[in-house]
């Protein structure tokens, strides 16, 4: 698909096309360069003390464990399974 129908779809079409054709490169970068030409994207969690940092490592690792689950089930992987 080339750039320019890319650039008329909508957020939701775009994501919608790059998950159903994943081998599609200039896709995926066009939705990576619309999600971050959005104003007021947090770039990651911000903690204010280091006495919240156990707190987000332990969401990061449970946000990571739901993505590797998610994979599991479509039948694909993700790095180390042993992690």
């Amino acid at each position: 698909m080339s750039q320019s129908n890319f650039e008329s779809m909508n957020k939701a079409d775009l994501r919608a096309y790059v998950l159903a054709h994943p081998e599609d490169q200039a896709g995926f970068y066009a939705l990576v360069d619309r999600l971050h030409a959005e104003p007021n994207q947090p770039s990651g969690t911000a903690i204010a003390t280091l006495d919240q940092l156990p707190e987000v490592q332990r969401a990061q690792q449970q946000a990571k464990q739901r993505v590797q689950q998610r994979l599991r089930e479509q039948g694909t992987s993700w790095g180390n399974p042993n992690e």
